[in-house]
């Protein structure tokens, strides 16, 4: 027989990541920090939308960063992160895992005009325009025949004035963008 010669066979595990959970979030504002577990020494990552304001590629956990939206629509950033185990000098991946960054646009109502009528005339409807689903409205004065407030566009009403001098109300109007179960409000503007 000759010498007895051996050697290690080192065989490293499959890493996994844990599912994160997908983050909605207005425009300018900051995200939650990013922190990835699993079984893994290392998470690398991918980002379809630098223009959101993070990078196209990283290393590690995503710490917390402002958003950035500067479009009339959401925009779903997909992020891919791969799990890596390195030992020995030798690095595994194991399946990527994938969550969804939505940054909401900046709500806007486009510019109202005042409006003034003859007593018994109708009113409306006033529709309201702009990057929103939704306009929440506030009404200062109901003796208008208007309700002190109110969701979407102002159907017809009418208003009666008995009195010797103009009647007026001023209408505030707040831009919301719903979605995802966030909602942003933008810039009121009034008429």
């Amino acid at each position: 027989p000759g010498v007895t010669t051996s050697m290690t066979v080192t065989v490293n595990p499959i890493p996994s990541a844990d599912p994160v959970l997908d983050q909605a979030i207005c425009n300018g504002t900051s995200t939650n920090q990013v922190i990835f577990t699993g079984d893994a020494t290392n998470y690398t990552w991918t980002n379809n939308f630098s223009t959101i304001g993070l990078a196209s590629t990283g290393s590690g956990d995503i710490p917390a960063f402002t958003v950035a939206n500067s479009t009339t629509l959401p925009i779903d950033a997909l992020i891919t992160i791969t799990p890596e185990f390195t030992s020995s000098g030798l690095t595994c991946s194991g399946n990527p895992e994938i969550f969804i960054l939505s940054v909401l646009p900046t709500p806007e109502v486009d510019p109202l005009t005042d409006i003034v009528v003859c007593s018994s005339s109708d009113i409306g409807p006033i529709q309201f325009s702009g990057v929103a689903t939704n306009y929440e409205w506030i009404n200062s004065n109901s003796t208008i025949g208007l309700p002190s407030n109110g969701n979407g566009n102002i159907s017809i009403f009418s208003y009666n004035n008995q009195g010797s001098s103009s009647e007026s109300a001023t209408i505030v109007v707040m831009p919301q963008y719903d979605y995802l179960g966030l909602s942003c409000d933008g810039v009121q503007e009034s008429f």
